[in-house]
């Protein structure tokens, strides 16, 4: 209900380069699953073959984002098939082919529409894997408080890229059910044997993971090492995870070859060319702060930046998503399992450097082209290891607790959706010409209200609740002769 609700919420086209991602994606799907690299748009791409009515729909809402030219949104012909440049001409074709292949029948913002669907449908069903998977935990502790961190994970700026034409947000929902399902695998006892639909959900999710972004392989390898330093397994217990049966050998193959295809992929497209900038040179230190204030931009974006990164939501918005996010972390302070708690800081740190890094030895060509969403993949392991840690501990919630926690996660998740769509009804072209599905603003924040109050109590009543136990004194002996 909230992706759908997010589906409507947003004009069409009006998503984080959209335009580029619906070009690419309805040309792959007419069988150009490969676009020879060029200096196609903004120093990166390819010129990809799109349907002119795609374009035209698209074209109001690609001329009015401020890094664009005419060339990126308006028909190169007349033909029904037209030549355009596209700054997603570069990615892994798999994502386009599933989204593209589904919106083959429709025109124009129709068209649009069903690959968003396309994509709602293809994130809720691996997330849904994710839940899925944690619910199986033998442990009712671990089963409900990954549960909860699972819910917690998925941000407002989560949830509107699985409703968006973009691979990010399906590369999100493979984070989050790669994380879940490797914590899974190295927890089971070594007197069980691995289900086999666990390994499954491992092999399928973690090889979409490799392919569908470039980033991928890496966050692919930062969790498997950071779920390692958190789990500890034996050796033997790790030799079965990778090759101690058929179905396990089979999804190491499948992670093996899914990463060998991605990074092959990626060195001869150059999939990571962003696009040069005019970047005035400036000096070490000077990089440096920089980077470190982009990092608090990166947090707030991982919380919510809709439709595109600069459009920041109000404060409590952050307020709420800070607040939720810091209880945990320091109520994990407290848990039993130093391993998970020291994984969780681990993961901390990597969230932080790995942007930093590449940020700060890319800016002379590209500028700080990272957003916080970025990292996301990765960076929900945080909420799930520190829920992990408080399933160790044996950490009960509070009724009082649960019932502030659904408050802010509520609040996280209306305000800044109902404060988008009022600024874009004002903004967006696609209200004076019908190209966007107008319903009423109200009825959208109710709605996602009334999901995210669902998702929070139904997740936070699998944890164990806080009882208060009282113990009755013994009785004293009555009477002289006793």
């Amino acid at each position: 209900m909230i992706q759908v609700c997010w589906l409507f919420a947003v004009p069409p086209f009006a998503g984080v380069d959209e335009f580029d991602h619906t070009y690419r994606a309805a040309a792959v799907a007419r069988g150009e699953w490969w676009a020879k690299p060029s200096d196609a748009t903004r120093g990166t791409g390819a010129l990809v073959s799109t349907p002119r009515d795609i374009v035209e729909a698209a074209h109001d809402e690609c001329e009015r984002l401020p890094y664009t030219k005419a060339a990126e949104c308006r028909p190169s012909s007349d033909a029904d098939m037209v030549r355009m440049p596209s700054g997603a001409g570069r990615y892994n074709p798999i994502f386009y082919f599933l989204v593209g292949t589904a919106a083959l029948p429709f025109n124009g913002v129709t068209a649009h529409y069903v690959m968003r669907a396309a994509d709602l449908v293809l994130c809720w069903l691996v997330v849904m894997t994710a839940f899925w998977v944690a619910s199986r935990a033998r442990d009712r502790w671990q089963r409900g408080w990954l549960l909860l961190g699972g819910v917690l994970a998925m941000t407002p700026v989560a949830l509107f890229s699985t409703a968006m034409v973009a691979p990010n947000g399906l590369e999100i929902a493979c984070g989050l059910a790669f994380w879940v399902a490797v914590l899974d695998l190295l927890r089971r006892d070594d007197s069980e044997a691995l289900p086999s639909i666990v390994l499954a959900a491992y092999a399928v999710t973690g090889s979409m993971l490799l392919l569908l972004r470039s980033l991928g392989p890496l966050w692919a390898l930062l969790i498997v090492l950071v779920s390692l330093v958190a789990t500890r397994p034996p050796r033997a217990r790790l030799r079965r995870v990778i090759w101690g049966s058929a179905p396990a050998a089979t999804a190491t193959a499948v992670l093996a070859l899914s990463g060998l295809a991605s990074v092959a992929w990626t060195r001869t497209q150059g999939s990571l060319t962003i696009g040069s900038e005019d970047v005035d040179p400036i000096g070490r230190l000077e990089l440096l702060a920089l980077v470190l204030k982009a990092n608090i931009v990166w947090v707030f974006q991982a919380i919510a930046a809709f439709p595109t990164r600069v459009n920041l939501a109000p404060m409590p918005v952050y307020v709420a998503g800070l607040g939720l996010l810091f209880a945990l972390l320091i109520l994990m302070r407290r848990g039993a399992n130093p391993h998970v708690r020291r994984a969780t800081w681990v993961a901390v740190w990597l969230s932080i450097l790995v942007p930093s890094v590449i940020t700060y030895r890319t800016y002379a060509d590209y500028s700080i082209a990272w957003q916080g969403r970025y990292t996301l993949p990765f960076a929900i392991g945080i909420v799930l290891l520190a829920a992990s840690t408080m399933a160790s501990a044996r950490r009960r919630i509070r009724p009082d607790a649960a019932f502030i926690g659904l408050m802010l996660f509520v609040l996280m998740q209306t305000l800044g959706l109902s404060t988008m769509m009022a600024r874009e009804r004002r903004l967006s072209p696609g209200v004076a010409d019908g190209a966007w599905v107008l319903v009423p603003v109200w009825i959208v924040t109710l709605l996602v209200a009334i999901g995210s109050a669902v998702l929070w109590a139904t997740a936070a009543g699998q944890v164990p609740a806080y009882r208060e136990i009282t113990e009755e004194r013994p009785r004293e002996p009555q009477g002289a002769d006793t």
